[in-house]
């Protein structure tokens, strides 16, 4: 029995330094520690199966893109893109907008969404429809090229760090019922 604890972080230099700290006054013992680097095979989804999934990365019920080996409902391609462990149960990376007052006083919606930023084959998309029937892309962002779009009102912010891009939508119109979103992430 244990907890498996997994961060992402971009070092800042030669050396990064882990904390790891119980809440309570209580101990624990770890038992193992390991570091992997994202190296050039990981940019590329097929990379990112061999890294995760070693010799069962070429089976399609274990490591195809829409195989789910842990059950949580997230397909691998999803998992890859969100930066989310395929071999065990993740918490939501990806959720409703949170409302925010911006600096200017401006009211806003915020989505955060986490990006995988070393992949080349995904594309982003948060789109927005009024009826499930027509659907608008308020914000695409294809790693590939590089280019990033929004629909007037909408801004992105590009976190390297946390690897999170933060999408407000200003334009509070976009809200107004019936108002439906969703993420789409899909390949170029």
């Amino acid at each position: 029995q244990g907890i498996r604890i997994d961060h992402t972080f971009v070092a800042a230099g030669t050396t990064q330094r882990v904390n790891l700290q119980p809440v309570t006054e209580s101990t624990f013992h770890l038992y193992a520690m390991a570091l992997s680097r994202v190296t050039e095979g990981s940019r590329t989804l097929g990379g990112w199966k061999l890294d995760r999934f070693g010799a069962d990365a070429l089976s399609p019920a274990i490591a195809g893109d829409d195989a789910d080996p842990d059950g949580d409902e997230i397909p691998n391609f999803l998992e890859y893109a969100l930066r989310t462990n395929p071999q065990g149960s993740d918490p939501a990376s990806f959720g409703l907008p949170t409302p925010v007052r911006l600096a200017d006083g401006t009211e806003a919606r915020q989505f955060v969404l986490p990006y995988q930023p070393t992949a080349n084959d995904v594309v982003y998309r948060i789109r927005q429809s009024k009826d499930f029937g027509t659907w608008t892309d308020a914000f695409r962002m294809n790693l590939a090229t590089g280019d990033i779009a929004r629909l007037p009102g909408v801004t992105s912010s590009v976190d390297p760090v946390n690897q999170t891009v933060t999408i407000t939508i200003t334009d509070l119109s976009l809200f107004a019922p019936p108002s439906f979103w969703c993420l789409t992430v899909q390949k170029p």
